[in-house]
């Protein structure tokens, strides 16, 4: 996208981004959002969230209609209240992840969303209660019958490595068809190979007619780089991580500082 150029599309990451620190997005955020809507360009949420998370947070502003959630393994209709599409793991990449992955990382705990929610080991639940929600079982999900458990990400949590530290600790020794990778929350996310926010995205642009060239990308954490490489612009917050600042050419405002509202203002010249 040249700089003259006017998006179809934007796209937004969440967390560290379009959301403020208190987890909203602020009145200021909203009116601009509405704005882009109103000159008819679309606005997708792109998130690690669930849809269970991420949905009230985008109803409120009435000017997101589709949110690419999980990381890209569902998408979801914010108006409809629907999910429409989901890409889970392959059953054998379940079995392969789950039977491995306290092997690799001994001392991890595990938590896994599915279709139908969110499940914790106890491991999980004591290193990140705030995250379990008080839903802890014994059993790992398994794929006694095809098609009966949908694991759309795992995340994993450990008592002493940071998410960097355990990246590369557990990056190495992944089974076959999973990839691991970051959202700047308090644990780490494996996800199956050629699931991510970029293929997300496609898929949905795909749908609506919109070239990867028109779009406009915001985001801040290491779940971001596919997304913010694929769109014709990405942009990274003032907050982002290092390897997300170093691989992109466009820059926004601190999230706590409304970055995305401001870039767009600029951008479709709002003010």
């Amino acid at each position: 996208m040249t700089s003259a150029a006017r998006p179809h599309l934007v796209a937004s990451d969440l967390d560290g981004t379009l959301l403020a620190p208190d987890g909203q997005v602020s009145e200021r955020t909203t009116l601009v959002l509405r704005q882009v809507r109103a000159a008819g360009v679309e606005v997708v949420a792109a998130t690690g969230r669930s849809h269970r998370t991420a949905g009230p947070r985008l109803e409120p502003t009435g000017a997101v209609r589709w949110a690419v959630c999980s990381n890209g393994a569902s998408l979801y209709d914010v108006e409809a209240d629907e999910v429409v599409l989901v890409n889970p793991f392959p059953g054998e990449v379940t079995d392969a992840v789950f039977g491995s992955i306290r092997e690799l990382v001994p001392g991890c705990g595990l938590g896994w969303e599915t279709t139908g929610g969110f499940d914790f080991d106890p491991a999980f639940h004591e290193l990140r209660p705030q995250f379990s929600a008080n839903r802890t079982t014994l059993d790992l999900p398994r794929q006694a019958t095809p098609g009966t458990i949908d694991v759309l990400k795992v995340m994993l949590v450990h008592p002493e490595l940071v998410s960097d530290e355990l990246l590369a600790e557990v990056t190495p020794h992944l089974p076959e068809g999973v990839y691991a990778t970051c959202s700047g929350a308090q644990f780490i996310e494996l996800m199956a190979e050629g699931v991510d926010k970029a293929a997300g995205l496609a898929h949905l642009c795909e749908r609506l007619g919109i070239e990867s060239a028109a779009v406009v990308a915001f985001g801040d954490q290491l779940n971001d780089l596919p997304m913010l490489a694929w769109a014709g612009r990405g942009v990274a917050m003032a907050n982002a991580h290092p390897e997300v600042l170093s691989a992109t050419d466009h820059r926004a405002e601190h999230h706590a500082e409304d970055g995305v509202a401001t870039h767009l203002e600029a951008l479709l010249d709002l003010t």
